[in-house]
């Protein structure tokens, strides 16, 4: 003990006790987040593999997406079906991917999906017409739509967006 504390009332301690457990327990959760640096949750390198044969990746970009210290890093791939139409690019790609063992969770535009295969992992798909995101969050994204349009008709052409989801 320090001299201090020799003749202190021990509610005191204790209180000063309790001051450290609560200091230390917020520095520890979201209050500290500045102090301790977060994750970057990112999909697989092996699942974006495994999907890049669905199609010509012809364009692809990351979207980081920063949330309370942590980010999530979006990966998009945009796809050339080789399709003549925009429902026979979506019916290319899905029957592909459900041979991969990704399974629909709905059949909304876009048509989302989640993986049998990999685990923490879903991602959504739409034809890049219908694509819609933040441009002044994501110039990567614009500039991979970009590049993709100049490459081949829209029509044949697919974003696949691969997000973590654990």
């Amino acid at each position: 003990m320090s001299p201090v504390e020799v003749g202190a009332p021990k509610w005191w301690l204790r209180v000063r006790e309790l001051f450290a457990i609560l200091l230390f327990v917020s520095l520890v959760s979201g209050c500290g987040s500045w102090v301790f640096p977060g994750k970057k949750l990112q999909v697989n390198p092996d699942v974006i593999r495994d999907i890049r044969d669905a199609g010509k990746v012809v364009s692809e970009a990351d979207m980081e997406i920063p949330w309370d210290g942590s980010s999530t890093v979006i990966k998009i791939l945009i796809i050339d079906t080789e399709s003549p139409s925009v429902k026979e690019a979506i019916n290319r790609s899905s029957n592909f991917l459900h041979s991969l063992e990704w399974k629909a969770i709905d059949q909304e535009d876009p048509l989302r999906m989640k993986s049998q295969k990999w685990k923490n992992v879903s991602l959504s798909m739409e034809p890049i017409d219908s694509y819609q995101f933040l441009e002044l969050d994501s110039p990567q994204v614009t500039k991979a739509i970009e590049m993709a349009r100049r490459q081949t008709m829209p029509e044949a052409l697919m974003v696949l967006e691969l997000y973590p989801t654990g």
